[in-house]
């Protein structure tokens, strides 16, 4: 290392030392103090050895190093010094914090509350304090530890006391609540009042015991005795005010019962029901009660008597318009009725029984199931009649059709296709006739291939409701045009069998049947006849319902 790196590594280390004089704590720099006078002292042998010229200069640096190295043990000195001097201040006061911990100590035990808070603070200062001359130390903690743990045992078995003293007040309460509870129940005001004063009277005797479940158990032992002494004040005082509006009130259930009796007949039942409620929801009506009980018992039972009457009133007239529904469903199936008049019938039989509902007696409820399966029977009737008309009204239109339909299939259309027209027209309406018009005028072999693509159609629809009805749902052979892509259609879209079906269900069919105009000549017979087995179909599953 060359002369200039030597002199400046001595004034560093002067320069360091320096600042460590400057630090609040000098003891932090005690380990780099050390190291820089290792580091001075090679520095400067260094530096001497190869510039034996610079020792002039070596002697002023180590000087100045010398000089502040005093300074620093001085300072060390005066902190070790002070140090100790604040031990032996501690010390002093922990000899006073022993002394303190005596006068505790000689308390009597009833004054044990006021040494906790002291000890807590006497123990709080002897952690703040801190350490004492070292020779001092182990006997004077020695002696605070003796003298604390002695005092915290007297705290400890007085609080162990008193808690066993409250703990037993406590149970005493505890059983006084419970038997002031009991007393309570008894509505004997006069032989209860003397028995839960006395009671009144222990609890004073008592004491105290754990302060909250005190308070908690003097809370509800003086809202359970203030609830009795105004209870008692209050029965005695407004006795007869209760009872008289007791009374009232009976009487006024009494005169309701009576003219009751009045009623619509399915009302008498619930209404008697609600007036026992409210009679048993009244209080005590003294002297008087069983006498108007009595009168009461007497006007319910009426009630219920012309209850009584007016079910077995209902039950005859059901049985009477069962009948008449029965008669009239006969009259539908032989065809002796008209359907108009029979609807009207049902809908006045339905009428007529209006209010069997809101009575619950057996006789009325099991005459209103027939009556309900009686009417259902005519509405089956009515559906089978307006299919059977379905069935009839379409002969005339099959008759056109057919005519219309070798016509249509010839190589030339033949003079008398208007007047055919004419008739299908008025069989099957101008949105049919028009359909068919379209296709008269264009050759043979267009009008053949429509026809056979209206009868696929047909068939088609027939398919669909046949497998709804559970019938046959094999595709005959020559339904070319649908193909097997038809046949999957089928499978896989149509209804599922036994679905439930309804008159409705049968109007729908028919609609969706004639979408398609004129069938072709071939197989129209057998097209027609599936068709009606299909309807025949539909009023056997109505009438089996």
């Amino acid at each position: 290392m060359d002369e200039l790196a030597l002199t400046q590594k001595l004034e560093q280390c002067c320069e360091e030392l320096s600042k460590i004089l400057k630090d609040e704590n000098p003891e932090n720099g005690k380990a780099r103090r050390t190291e820089l006078e290792t580091e001075f002292e090679n520095s400067a042998a260094a530096l001497l050895s190869e510039h034996p010229e610079a020792a002039e200069d070596i002697e002023k640096q180590r000087k100045r190093f010398s000089r502040l190295n005093k300074e620093y043990a001085s300072l060390l000195f005066q902190l070790y010094q002070a140090r100790d001097l604040e031990r032996w201040e501690h010390y002093a006061l922990k000899l006073k914090i022993c002394q303190e911990l005596d006068v505790l100590d000689k308390l009597a035990d009833e004054k044990m509350p006021d040494a906790v808070k002291k000890l807590k603070e006497l123990r709080a200062g002897w952690d703040a304090l801190g350490a004492v001359p070292h020779e001092k130390s182990a006997e004077i903690w020695e002696e605070f530890r003796t003298k604390s743990n002695h005092l915290s045992r007297r705290i400890n078995a007085f609080f162990t006391k008193v808690d066993a003293e409250r703990s037993a007040t406590d149970e005493c309460k505890k059983a006084l609540l419970e038997e002031a509870k009991t007393l309570c129940v008894d509505p004997n005001y006069a032989a209860v009042t003397p028995k839960l004063k006395e009671l009144q009277a222990k609890w004073k005797a008592a004491g105290i015991g754990h302060i909250k479940l005190d308070r908690e158990l003097f809370a509800e032992f003086r809202q359970l005795c203030d609830r009795f002494f105004a209870d008692r004040n209050e029965f005695f005082a407004g006795r007869k005010t209760v009872l008289a509006e007791a009374s009232a009130r009976k009487k006024t259930l009494i005169e309701t019962a009576t003219a009751m009796r009045n009623s619509p007949p399915e009302n008498l039942r619930r209404a008697a029901q609600e007036l026992y409620r409210e009679w048993r929801e009244a209080p005590y009506a003294g002297r008087e009660d069983q006498k108007l009980y009595e009168k009461f018992k007497t006007a319910i039972d009426a009630l219920f008597a012309a209850d009584r009457t007016a079910e077995t009133a209902m039950a005859e007239k059901l049985a009477e318009l069962t009948k008449q529904a029965a008669d009239t469903a006969a009259g539908l199936a032989a065809g002796q009725k008209e359907p108009a008049a029979a609807s009207a019938e049902l809908n006045e039989l339905r009428r007529s029984a209006a209010g069997a509902e809101a009575m619950n007696g057996p006789e009325v409820r099991q005459a209103l199931r027939r009556f309900t399966a009686a009417a259902a029977g005519v509405s089956r009737a009515l559906d089978n009649a307006r299919i059977s008309g379905m069935i009839a009204g379409n002969s005339a239109r099959f008759a056109a059709e057919k005519t219309l339909s070798e016509l249509l299939s010839a190589e030339e259309l033949a003079a008398d296709f208007e007047d055919q027209m004419a008739a299908y027209e008025k069989e099957a309406g101008a949105a049919a006739a028009a359909e068919v018009r379209k296709i008269a005028g264009r050759p043979a072999e267009y009008r053949k291939r429509r026809l056979d693509e209206w009868t696929a159609e047909r068939r088609m629809v027939i398919g669909n409701m046949e497998s709804r009805l559970g019938m046959n749902t094999d595709l005959e052979s020559n339904l070319q045009l649908l193909a097997l892509a038809l046949e999957n259609a089928i499978k896989d879209n149509f209804a599922a069998a036994n679905t439930p079906v309804t008159a409705n269900t049968a109007a729908e069919f028919v609609r969706d049947f004639f979408t398609s105009p004129v069938m072709a000549p071939d197989g129209f017979d057998g097209v027609c006849a599936a068709f009606s087995a299909a309807l025949e179909k539909i009023a056997g599953q109505i009438s089996a319902k």
